[in-house]
């Protein structure tokens, strides 16, 4: 029996991943991590976050969900935020939208008129809800592309 490295329980001496806080006791060349290895991953997270994902895979990321860029990148609370806020944003529109079109559009429907359903579309174009989640999408862009320089600069 050995001391894991990382939070310190009694595991097997052949153990390759700690049964208590699943940590890799391994490194890729197959050589066993001591407490100076741990203490130095523990110490900087940011770091072999940042190196081990591609600007690519964080835009890929980020084009399905704004933010998660930001995330992957190892910006966890700046991610966070922006994919937050910007989902509230498109709650917040899409309400706006339905609460506009929910009675124009029966009405629409049952007499064939169109011109209030129009004009309510032509009023949904000013949302504010709608043109704060489109901008802060394009952000987490441009976040992505922020975050990913500052690590390289910080690699060199």
């Amino acid at each position: 029996m050995i001391s894991c490295p990382f939070c310190g329980e009694q595991i097997a001496a052949a153990a390759v991943l700690c049964r208590f806080c699943r940590s890799a006791l391994v490194d890729p060349q197959g050589r066993r991590l001591t407490q100076d290895d741990a203490r130095r991953l523990i110490q900087s997270p940011r770091q072999t976050a940042e190196t081990s994902v591609s600007l690519g895979s964080a835009l890929a990321a980020n084009l399905f969900c704004p933010g998660l860029g930001s995330w992957k990148l190892g910006s966890r609370l700046r991610g966070a935020v922006v994919g937050v806020v910007t989902l509230l944003c498109i709650t917040f529109a899409v309400s706006a939208y339905a609460n506009a079109f929910q009675s124009e559009f029966g009405k629409a429907m049952r007499t064939g008129r169109t011109k209030a359903l129009e004009a309510k579309l032509n009023e949904a174009q000013d949302n504010l809800w709608a043109q704060a989640a489109f901008w802060l999408y394009v952000y987490s862009f441009v976040d992505v592309g922020l975050i990913w320089a500052g690590s390289q600069k910080r690699s060199e």
